[in-house]
């Protein structure tokens, strides 16, 4: 087997695919994690999402846009839409390059006019590290897009706000003896290498094989040079995911897929309500 053509692991980033709805799309995100791809030594692909009923709604007679400030009616058509967006792309393309440069790595802006999912499933390629970067007014597409790629569980995705910047004191993952529960600690491996930190904590879920736990644990440390904590959590629920996590929660926690998909909304709402970012495993 020729092995410079074998599939990259699970956890080998070599993108980072940053899909961007133009009806939220904000600065900070696109700051935030064009430096994660820097630090991930990888290339930053961001999906500029463009909204097709924007632009028909503005070619239906008597379309107003109202401005807030001043706070004027305006009318609209789809001539102004198109305008407005090619700004917004000029805008996003524009922050994106001029951060990748800064942090010396490969980026560029690609325009979209799918859905979310259907978009990201059919650019999305092995080795991509797909991040959702909340804004302070989520989407119904990117909740779909979050959901969708968790059930799908064939790559890694990421959710950061602003507010996180990627910076978390710590590196978290929640650990089961299976095939999922390994690519989880790989990846958390090598978050932790790669954002420089220097420990990982591990969240034990089954204290019946323990042994199999401090046996996983010891080979992380070995593997990528960090120091392993153990620390036992008894069921994947907000109170006690908060008292076992180092730094009051502000860590990155890193999840396998697996453990969300019986109830993925439910799940979902427990990880967004900790103060960290959090990445699913697939």
């Amino acid at each position: 087997m020729d092995k410079t053509k074998a599939s990259p692991e699970p956890t080998d980033f070599r993108r980072v695919l940053l899909p961007l709805p133009s009806s939220t799309t904000s600065g900070e995100v696109l700051r935030a994690v064009t430096r994660l791809a820097g630090q991930l030594r990888a290339e930053i692909l961001g999906l500029l999402l463009k909204d097709e009923a924007v632009v028909r709604g503005a070619a239906v007679p008597f379309a107003r846009e109202v401005k807030r400030l001043p706070a004027t009616i305006v009318s609209c058509s789809s001539e102004d839409a198109e305008r407005q967006f090619q700004a917004q792309v000029r805008w996003a393309e524009a922050i994106l390059l001029k951060v990748a440069h800064e942090t010396g790595t490969q980026g560029r802006l690609q325009v979209a006019t799918g859905t979310a999912v259907d978009t990201v499933r059919s650019t999305s390629v092995e080795g991509d590290l797909i991040v959702i970067g909340e804004s302070a007014h989520r989407t119904e597409g990117m909740d779909s897009l979050l959901e969708s790629l968790i059930r799908g569980g064939t790559h890694p995705v990421l959710v950061i706000r602003p507010m996180h910047l990627l910076s978390p004191p710590s590196v978290a993952v929640v650990f089961e003896p299976t095939p999922e529960g390994e690519r989880a600690l790989r990846m958390a491996g090598q978050m932790a290498g790669r954002l420089g930190r220097t420990a990982v904590t591990l969240l034990a879920m089954n204290e019946e094989r323990a042994h199999e736990t401090v046996d996983r644990a010891r080979d992380l440390s070995e593997t990528y040079g960090v120091g392993v904590s153990v620390r036992p959590l008894t069921a994947f629920v907000l109170p006690r995911l908060a008292r076992v996590l180092p730094t009051e929660g502000h860590s990155l926690l890193v999840v396998p897929s697996a453990l969300l998909r019986p109830a993925v909304e439910r799940m979902l709402r427990t990880l967004r309500a900790l103060p960290g970012p959090f990445l699913v495993a697939p």
